[in-house]
C-alpha cells in the first residue's frame, strides 16, 4: 500500500471511528440519560414513594413487635422512647425519600423539560467539533497540548458548560498544533501503524456499541416510549402504593391502641 493509499485509508477510518465515537456519546450522554429520565419521572417516582412507605411499614411492625415482646415479658412499654424511635427513623427515611425526588426533578429538568433535547444537540455539536481537532485517537502523533486540551475539553462536556465549550472550541480552531492535514508528513511506517490502531478501535468500539444497546435501559427503550404502557404501569403501582399505604394506617392504628391500651399508669 503505498503512502496516498495509506493517507485515504486513514481518512475513511477516522471517518468511521468519528461516526461510531458521536453514536456512542449520543447513547451514553443523552439517550441513556433520557430513557432512565423517563422511567424515573413516570414509573420510578411512584415505586420509590412505594419503597418509602414499605420502609415505614417495617419500622412500624419492629415497633409494634418490641412492644408486644416486652408485654409477653411482663415489662411495661416506655412509649416515650418507642415514640421517639419511630419518629427518628421516619425521619431518616423522609429525608432520603426527599433527596430520590430531588433527582428525579433534577432528571426532568435536564433531559425532558422543554428545550432539553436542543440544549445537548448544541452541546455536542461543540463538543464534537473539539473532537475533530483533538481526539487523540485520531491523530498519528498527537501534542502534548493537544492531549492536556482534550482531557480540559472532555470534563468541560462532563460538566455541560456551554459557555468554556464554546470558547475551548474556538480556542482549538485557532491554536497551533498539527491539525489532520499536517499528518501527511507522518512516515508510512507510522501510517501504517495508526491505520491498524484505528482498525482495532472501531472494532471495540463497534463492541462498545452492542454491549450498550443490549443494556438496561436500552432493552426497556421500547416500553418506555409506549405511552400505553407507562401508564399501565402507573396504574399497577399506583394500586400497589395505595395499599401500602392503607397498611401503614393499619399499623399506626394498632399502635395508638396499643399505647392507649398499655401506656397509662
Amino acid at each position: 500500500m503505498t503512502k496516498q493509499e495509506m493517507l485515504s485509508r486513514q481518512d475513511e477510518l477516522q471517518q468511521i471511528y468519528l461516526k461510531l465515537f458521536a453514536e456512542r456519546d449520543e447513547l451514553l450522554v443523552w439517550s441513556r440519560e433520557m430513557l432512565t429520565a423517563i422511567y424515573t419521572t413516570s414509573i420510578g417516582r411512584l415505586r420509590m414513594e412505594i419503597f418509602h412507605v414499605q420502609l415505614k411499614i417495617k419500622i412500624m411492625r419492629s415497633q409494634i413487635k418490641l412492644v408486644h415482646d416486652l408485654l409477653y415479658a411482663g415489662r411495661k412499654p416506655i412509649f416515650d422512647r418507642i415514640d421517639s424511635k419511630i419518629k427518628n427513623r421516619f425521619a431518616e427515611v423522609d429525608k432520603q425519600f426527599a433527596v430520590q425526588m430531588e433527582e428525579v426533578d433534577r432528571a426532568y429538568d435536564e433531559y425532558l423539560a422543554p428545550g432539553a433535547k436542543q440544549r445537548d444537540d448544541e452541546l455536542r455539536k461543540h463538543f464534537m467539533s473539539i473532537a475533530v481537532l483533538l481526539l487523540p485517537d485520531l491523530f498519528v502523533n498527537p501534542s502534548f497540548e493537544q492531549r492536556r486540551m482534550w482531557e480540559e475539553a472532555k470534563e468541560t462536556y462532563a460538566k455541560r458548560d456551554m459557555g468554556k465549550l464554546k470558547s475551548l472550541e474556538l480556542i482549538c480552531r485557532n491554536a497551533p498544533f498539527p491539525l489532520p492535514e499536517a499528518e501527511e508528513s507522518a512516515s508510512s511506517e507510522e501510517l501504517c501503524g495508526h491505520v491498524n490502531r484505528l482498525e482495532h478501535l472501531i472494532d471495540h468500539l463497534q463492541s462498545d456499541l452492542n454491549v450498550l444497546r443490549e443494556s438496561y435501559p436500552f432493552t426497556m427503550e421500547h416500553q418506555l416510549l409506549n405511552t400505553k404502557w407507562v401508564k399501565q404501569q402507573q396504574q399497577v403501582d399506583t394500586a400497589e402504593l395505595q395499599k401500602l399505604k392503607d397498611r401503614l394506617y393499619e399499623l399506626e392504628h394498632e399502635y395508638e391502641t396499643l399505647k392507649l391500651t398499655y401506656g397509662s399508669d
